[in-house]
């Protein structure tokens, strides 16, 4: 990897076709002269992302980022808080059954008692 200051001494190395007997070729570094950025555009919605590597010049990579939306967010609490909701409901539930199986089970005792 050699670094240059002028475009001018750029040109003259890729010319360049042996050094000392050698065959050399000479290229821009792919990944040195780039940056990472993020485009926000609605117009793109609908492009996959191999046809904006393909149709945006200077892209080379491509990633769809999903930013969840205030109703999403808030669709996902609910439906967490409605889990917890029917959780609390269930366990309601069971206790209720308990205590009316214990009532039975009282009531039986008390009624074999006064059999004895």
């Amino acid at each position: 990897m050699v670094e240059l200051k002028w475009n001018d001494q750029a040109q003259k190395l890729g010319a360049v076709a042996t050094f000392l007997d050698i065959p050399v070729t000479a290229s821009p570094h792919n990944s040195l002269k780039s940056s990472k950025g993020v485009i926000h555009s609605s117009n793109l919605r609908c492009c996959s992302e191999e046809e904006m590597v393909e149709e945006l010049s200077g892209v080379t990579h491509a990633r769809r980022i999903k930013v969840p939306r205030e109703e999403e967010e808030e669709e996902e609490m609910g439906e967490k808080e409605k889990g917890e909701e029917d959780k609390e409901e269930e366990e309601e539930e069971k206790r209720e059954k308990e205590k009316e199986k214990k009532k039975k089970k009282k009531k039986k005792d008390s009624e074999d008692e006064e059999k004895e």
